[in-house]
């Protein structure tokens, strides 16, 4: 006999003691009996609500299939050819819902912040921190004006301003012209490189940042050992005045 089984064949004594009935003859418990005193009966039908709730708990064990774990982000070069252009300007959140439309259930989506990562590190898109607190205004550079990516302030309901980035169709098709970078820069390799990536700095790093300039490093070779990208390196660099705008 399973579980769920003999749970319900103790539910079933339960349920019949509950209302009076032996559960071996069902025949009708005698008055002067200890079985039907109201005190005994009232704990049959709390000890059948208890056995309800472990049935179910047994039953969804039995059911429950977990779920499959997803694949990393991919798509076939058959599904990239269905990506539908928008001739008028999207976000770059738009252009990721739109590749995430044509991948298989199986398949991780492509994360916005992660494509926006890939834009900055390739210095189509830059951040622009306004202080060292408030948090950078990404507006493209000329390279990303050059392929279609442009910056519109707008207003919001409060009064204030804010800055948006809107890709032409001719942006949009670099994006899914270079979609195997990007699904090269969401690998795990790429990940660890830039395992800093996005994080706040601090006075120790930015001592190294500095240092490390000035002897002489690249970009790319600080870029490198601080685990950030190189446009996050230059950007910082900006900001402390060490390089020019």
């Amino acid at each position: 006999m399973t579980e769920i089984e003999t749970l319900k064949r103790a539910k079933m004594y339960m349920d019949k003691l509950a209302i009076g009935i032996n559960p071996i003859d069902d025949k009708e418990v005698p008055e002067n009996d200890v079985a039907s005193n109201t005190r005994l009966l009232k704990c049959f039908s709390y000890i059948s609500g208890v056995l309800t709730t472990l049935i179910k708990n047994e039953e969804r064990k039995e059911t429950y299939i977990p779920k499959a774990k997803r694949s990393p982000f991919y798509i076939s070069p058959e599904e990239i050819e269905k990506f539908e252009f928008s001739k008028t300007p999207i976000f770059v959140s738009d252009v990721a819902e739109r590749i995430n439309r044509l991948i298989e259930n199986h398949v991780k989506k492509l994360p916005v912040n992660a494509l926006s990562r890939w834009l900055i590190e390739t210095e189509l898109v830059e951040e622009i921190f306004v202080n060292q607190v408030g948090r950078p205004i990404r507006k493209p550079t000329k390279l990303g004006e050059e392929i279609g990516i442009t910056s519109e302030k707008r207003i919001s309901k409060s009064g204030n301003d804010y800055f948006v980035m809107l890709f032409s169709e001719s942006a949009q098709r670099f994006i899914v012209d270079n979609i195997y970078c990007i699904t090269e820069f969401l690998s795990n390799k790429t990940k660890t490189a830039h395992a800093n990536l996005g994080k706040k700095w601090d006075k120790e790093e930015e001592n190294l940042l500095i240092k490390l300039y000035q002897d002489g490093q690249s970009i790319k070779e600080i870029a490198k050992t601080l685990q950030r990208t190189a446009g996050g390196i230059r950007k910082r660099l900006k900001i402390l005045g060490i390089i020019a705008e």
